[in-house]
């Protein structure tokens, strides 16, 4: 009986032996196809993140930034962003031309204030520089 009994728990350790051995092995794999992944390029970015300014100072403009953005596109001087699908929170009352897109105004964007100043450093626009 008692031989018996000993048996069982040679048995019972080994399995747990194995089980353990087991996660492990499979906790190693994953670890070893994690290193080998490929990673992004660039950062995906954090919800509620503010765009920090690409200038610490903006030309003022005598016309609302659409009116700019219209002239840019005509003149193939600014090349339109690809359209971006919204937020899942987006605020749909807003549009903005330049991404083409809701969750933001025109006049509130600042990808597409930073290209507005970039021309007009560039001497593109300068009928709206005062």
């Amino acid at each position: 009986m008692i031989e018996e009994m000993r048996e069982r728990a040679a048995k019972f350790i080994q399995m747990k032996d194995m089980q353990e051995f087991r996660v492990k092995k499979r906790e190693k794999e994953d670890a070893a196809s994690q290193k080998n992944a490929p990673r992004p390029g660039k950062p995906l970015a954090r919800p509620n993140q503010k765009k920090t300014p690409k200038f610490t100072t903006y030309t003022p403009l005598p016309v609302p930034r659409t009116k700019i953005l219209q002239e840019a596109f005509s003149v193939n001087s600014l090349p339109a962003s690809r359209k971006k699908p919204p937020p899942p929170d987006a605020d749909g009352s807003k549009h903005c031309q330049y991404h083409r897109t809701i969750n933001h105004t025109t006049e509130e964007c600042h990808t597409l204030r930073d290209k507005i100043e970039e021309l007009i450093r560039q001497r593109h626009l300068k009928k709206y520089i005062q």
